[in-house]
């Protein structure tokens, strides 16, 4: 199963089941000029998920993402994989 895992600058996490993130926009990727380039993927630029942990009402979240630069949360979309490690397909 598909999550979009929230990483604070403290290291702590939640997981937000796939069928609760509604949008997640990625920037172009970036391709290569010269052979010695790599190819990166786009980046998460904005989420939109819905939020029920701490109240009984849904709470719509729209969050636009930042560049990840160990300063400020990490957004990643990927899957959960036996063992508890997560695997992600997209980050910012």
């Amino acid at each position: 199963m598909e999550f979009l895992k929230i990483t604070q600058t403290d290291g702590t996490f939640v997981l937000i089941p796939d069928n609760y993130v509604a949008k997640i926009s990625v920037a172009a990727p970036t391709l290569p000029t010269s052979p010695a380039q790599a190819y990166v993927t786009g980046r998460i630029t904005a989420v939109k998920y819905l939020d029920a942990a701490d109240s009984a009402a849904v709470v719509v979240e729209d969050v636009t993402v930042a560049a990840y630069d160990g300063t400020n949360a990490k957004y990643e979309y990927g899957c959960l994989l036996e063992g508890g490690q997560f695997s992600p397909y997209l980050k910012n």
